[in-house]
């Protein structure tokens, strides 16, 4: 019965073959690449290579801006997990594995996802969340809905090296790339050559900014099973016949069916072609024009990619690009793939507006100055702050720089990874708001480091000065008591001074009077009263000792004796 059903099968893609692959071919040359330029511009995409098959061969291939040829290798993102789906998937038709069998009964290890089902995985319906990495893998609560996770399929990987005893890059070589013909493809973690390797680029500021790092290397986030498959176009045409041709040398028919029909689907809300979709065994599925189209796409770090099955026009398209760009390159460039699906169905392709590229990268670039802005502002108004932290310390002040400089950057560091994902992955998928972040939180911190430093210069300084004031003070205090004792003994020789000057008084009065009595003769009486003025003339008595002459008075001896007589 089966052989039947597939020799019709056949019969009908050989009919759809020939008229479609010369319908395909007029149709590229004329339109699909101007199409494609077109866009490439508008999304400011570097370099891409296309290709075009049915089930019996490659109708187109071409490759654009600075992807060398349609024979390069690059990095094919979430499509990865479409190849993990079909080795899960022939590992159930030998019977090795059960999809409606838990997780538990074949990785035990894996405790936090011991209730999840193979299925589930495969429909990403485990509750699984995008950032979980595969060492710390759990389910969350939202079980039983879709959820495009990495951990789904990095978790699959490894039930797929349980149950086969092969790594997972050694079992899809043998049992997927090499009975294709896939010998330019091959995985981040295998041994492969990359000859033809092509870097991707990572978008900084609005520009693709080619990657230095080659191959991406494995992180339990991303990995093989879920986004570290590394092929070409061509290659990928190949991969893209096998499902055309029902399943060819690798899947029987059966399981070929299972895999793309809408049995089990899960709604995976609005798809690229702005219609509703469902997700099952690796697919996307939808409708355009009446027509099922099946397709996954993918981005990883430097790279997006789309492929395409279109069964009922017998044809498989696949699109990969050497750039990523989270905030606006990959919408871009998922609207031109199928923009180009449209072309080859027939129908009308969405042209872009280069404004869908610049507008939101102006908006976050403008985002990115101001959070850079205020990060450095403290660090630009430190002296102003400085100046005034001389003058009057303030509670308030202090508050406010711990605010600053301590609490919004250690709270900027734990609710960026739980809004954006793991730092990692935003430092991967997202480079330069991991910069500005990372750089921001840096700078306020050196800030408060730089104002603790300032603190304690000031508090130094300021003990210096009352340490200063306190020895002026005792300075001065004995400046003041050294001058009270010098007018303590300036006062005590003034007394004996005048002590002095009342006995020398007392002793020439007398014999003055006794002279006068006699001869009348001039004598010398001290005038106390012009003491002052005469403190300049100095002379030396008997003794050798300085005193001052007191004033002549001359007095008339008749004058002398009436003045005795009355």
């Amino acid at each position: 019965m089966n052989k039947r059903v597939i020799a019709v099968f056949f019969a009908l893609i050989m009919i759809f073959t020939n008229s479609n692959a010369a319908y395909a071919k007029n149709y590229h040359e004329d339109d699909v690449e101007k199409y494609i330029v077109e866009q490439m511009l508008a999304a400011n995409i570097p370099g891409m290579s296309m290709s075009i098959v049915t089930s019996g061969s490659e109708v187109y291939s071409a490759s654009f801006g600075d992807v060398p040829n349609t024979t390069s290798d690059l990095e094919i993102g979430s499509l990865s997990k479409n190849f993990t789906a079909l080795a899960a998937m022939q590992l159930i038709e030998d019977g090795k594995l059960d999809a409606d069998k838990k997780v538990s009964e074949y990785t035990p290890e894996y405790s936090g996802v011991s209730d999840v089902t193979i299925r589930d995985l495969l429909n990403q319906t485990s509750g699984i969340s995008e950032e979980e990495y595969i060492d710390n893998i759990s389910s969350g609560s939202g079980k039983g809905m879709y959820k495009d996770a990495n951990g789904n399929f990095n978790l699959l990987g490894k039930i797929i090296e349980k149950v086969s005893g092969q790594s997972y890059s050694d079992y899809v070589k043998q049992h997927i790339f090499d009975p294709l013909g896939m010998k330019s493809t091959y995985t981040i973690d295998s041994k492969e050559a990359a000859s033809e390797y092509v870097s991707g680029h990572s978008n900084f500021f609005g520009l693709p900014v080619k990657n230095k790092g080659g191959i991406t290397a494995p992180d339990g986030w991303i990995e093989s099973a879920s986004s570290g498959i590394i092929s070409d176009v061509k290659d990928m045409g190949m991969y893209l016949q096998m499902y055309l041709n029902a399943g060819g040398k690798i899947l029987t028919y059966d399981t070929m069916n299972e895999m793309l029909s809408y049995k089990g689907n899960v709604p995976s809300g609005k798809g690229i072609f702005g219609k509703s979709s469902t997700y099952g065994m690796g697919w996307n599925r939808t409708q355009v024009n009446e027509q099922n189209i099946y397709y996954c796409c993918g981005a990883t770090a430097g790279y997006s990619s789309a492929m395409f099955l279109i069964p009922s026009q017998d044809v498989g398209i696949t699109i990969l690009c050497n750039s990523s760009d989270v905030i606006a390159g990959n919408k871009l460039m998922e609207k031109t793939a199928a923009g180009v699906v449209n072309l080859v169905i027939g129908q009308k392709a969405k042209t872009i507006d280069s404004n869908k590229y610049l507008a939101p990268h102006i908006g976050i670039d403008a985002l990115y100055l101001l959070i850079a802005l205020i990060a450095l502002a403290p660090l630009f108004t430190i002296g102003i702050w400085y100046k005034i932290s001389k003058k009057r310390r303030s509670v308030v002040k202090t508050i406010v720089d711990v605010v600053i400089h301590i609490i919004i950057p250690t709270i900027a560091l734990v609710i960026i990874p739980k809004i954006l994902g793991k730092w990692s992955m935003i430092k991967m998928l997202i480079p330069d708001a991991y910069y500005i972040c990372i750089g921001s939180i840096v700078i306020l911190y050196i800030g408060a480091v730089i104002k603790v430093i300032l603190r304690i210069m000031i508090g130094r300084r300021d003990f210096s000065e009352d340490i200063s004031d306190e020895e002026d003070d005792e300075s001065d205090d004995e400046e003041d008591t050294l001058k009270e004792d010098d007018e303590t003994e300036a006062t005590e020789a003034d007394a004996a001074e005048d002590v002095s000057k009342e006995d020398v008084t007392k002793e020439s009065v007398p014999e003055a009077e006794e002279q006068s009595d006699v001869s009348g003769d001039t004598v010398k009486i001290p005038d106390i009263k012009a003491e002052d003025k005469a403190k300049s003339k100095k002379h030396v008595d008997e003794n050798g000792d300085e005193y001052r002459m007191p004033k002549k008075i001359i007095l008339e001896p008749s004058s002398r004796k009436d003045k005795i007589k009355n």
